[in-house]
Formats: structure tokens, sequence, C-alpha cells
């Protein structure tokens, strides 16, 4: 992007639905106020206001809920809208982690980033005709790219900042984004997430689920699979109590998937399947050579595919 004012300019657009929702408009005319130390983003309302500052490439989101009252740090989040890098799926990223912090502050209803008003009318219509849950089936992906494992994983970057570019480190060193190599990179975020369901963090749950939930509603089966798999699956196999507190945040397709993800697992099948999982073939950089991108794609679906743990 490398562009500062333009990214938080679109940042700023893409809050529009979730700032509309909790009644908060800009608070300056120019939108965004600048010195040499930083640039902020007031939002004011009758509910509260909240405040956004961004400085060395991080994003600080403040709230109130009281007139004049004191603003609460409500998270801090990976923003590098100077780097070359920095592209829309980042911002887009950015600004629903943002609209979640937001909602959950203020009670009020969370719209993704860049919905189009008829989208934003549909989400609204569908909370309020909810009708008892069907039998589970296939949920039908949105037009947008926003639903791929990439996008879940920079989401839980997101949440979890420690781990913040090392999606980006995975796509530069095989050429595309392999969600089973990060994670095989990476397996104290598992073991994080897993910690903060066990804990109960309630603030962490929220977003994990909320998170979890939309992407699982809206993702195809790759981004399914690591959801229920993956994530949440392989832990609650190990650990049953982990269940009870799945099911209280999880969606109700979201949570039967997982406890039959966990019964599988358990059975003689499930924990050879899960034996294999643990040990797989390192991934071969002459396949890069070999087939070059729409091989290393087509790799890719494969090991999601042994991931999902249906052979």
């Amino acid at each position: 992007m490398a562009d500062k004012k333009a990214a938080l300019l679109s940042l700023v657009k893409q809050l529009e639905g979730t700032m509309n929702a909790a009644g908060l408009k800009p608070a300056d005319k120019d939108v965004i106020a600048s010195d040499e130390t930083m640039d902020v983003i007031t939002y004011t309302g009758d509910a509260g206001d909240v405040r956004l500052e961004y400085k060395m490439g991080a994003l600080d989101v403040f709230g109130t809920n009281e007139e004049g009252g004191k603003f609460q740090n409500l998270g801090t989040l990976l923003f590098e809208a100077e780097s070359e890098d920095w592209g829309a799926k980042d911002i887009r990223s950015a600004a629903n982690e943002v609209a979640e912090t937001v909602a959950d502050f203020f009670g009020t209803s969370f719209v993704t980033a860049g919905s189009s008003e008829k989208a934003q009318q549909k989400q609204k219509n569908a909370k309020a005709e909810k009708a008892p849950a069907p039998t589970p089936k296939k949920k039908k992906a949105k037009k947008s790219d926003s639903y791929e494992p990439v996008d879940l994983i920079y989401r839980l970057e997101a949440i979890y900042p420690e781990y913040a570019g090392k999606a980006m480190e995975n796509e530069a060193e095989f050429g595309t984004f392999l969600p089973e190599e990060y994670l095989q990179q990476n397996p104290k975020m598992i073991e994080d997430i897993l910690l903060d369901i066990r804990m109960e963090d309630r603030q962490q749950c929220k977003k994990l689920f909320k998170t979890f939930n939309n992407y699982y509603d809206d993702g195809e089966k790759d981004t399914q699979s690591l959801i229920a798999v993956t994530l949440l699956g392989m832990g609650a196999a190990k650990e049953e109590g982990l269940l009870s507190i799945i099911d209280n945040y999880a969606s109700e397709d979201l949570m039967k998937i997982v406890h039959n993800v966990a019964n599988y697992l358990n059975t003689g099948a499930g924990k050879r399947a899960l034996k294999k999982y643990a040990d797989p073939k390192p991934y071969k950089e002459s396949l890069k050579e070999r087939w070059g991108r729409q091989g290393l794609e087509q790799a890719s679906g494969q090991m999601l595919d042994s991931s999902s743990l249906n052979r």
C-alpha cells in the first residue's frame, strides 16, 4: 500500500456499517487528524465515543460509553499502512477486527468490512427472521475471496499479534499460502487458542468464535476443515472438557461438526489418522519448480483433504 492516508480512509469506509449500527459518526470533518507522532480518527455518538490511533505500524482502539468518560484501551492490532506489502486484504482484515471490537464494546451489530448496503440489510433480515436451524448442509460461499484459509489466519494473527507477519512469510517461502505448513511452523498458535478456550477467557472466546462461526458458515471446504478439524476438533478429541465450552460459543452447525470430528478421532480409524497427521511428509521444495503455482494450489488442496480425515 505505502499510502498511509489512503489506507486509513479505506479503513473508515469499511467500518461504516458497524459504526452506523452503534450510532457513531466521524467527529472531524476531515475524518483523520494528524500530527508528527500519530494519526487519529474519532467517532462520536449518543452511546459513547471511539478513537482510533495509528502510529508506527499499529492501530490502537479506544472507547468510552459515558459522556466525557475516560477512554478504555479496547485493543491493539497490526496496521502496516506504510508497507509496500500491506494491501486491501490486510485492511479488510484489520477493519473486521476493529468492527468486532466496537460491536462487542457497545453491544451492537457487527457488519462485515466492505459489506454493501444490500448485504447489510440481508444480514439484518436474517437475524430478525431466524428460524430453527435445518439439518446441516454445505454452505454457499460468498463471491468475495474473504473467507479463504489465508484470510482466516490473518484474522487469527490480528487476535494474537505475536504471530503477525507469519502468514506473509509462509506465502513468500512456498509461493502460495499453505495452512498446514503454517500451523506446523507455528504450533503454539493452536496451543494459545485452546488455552483461551480452556480458561474460558470470555473476551478472547467471543473474538475467536465470531471469527470461527463466520468463516465456517461462509467458507469453502478447506476453510471449514481448518476450523473444525485442525483448530478445534483435534484438541476437543484429546480433552473432553473443551467440548462443553465450545458449545457455549460455536454456531449450531460448527458445534455439531466439532462433536462429530472429536468422536471420530477417538475411534481406531481416527487415532490412526491422527498418528499419520502428526508425522507428515515434509513439503518438497521441488514442487515449486515442477508444478508452479497451479500445482502448488493442487498440492494445498490435497493436504487439506487429508486434514479433513474423511478418507
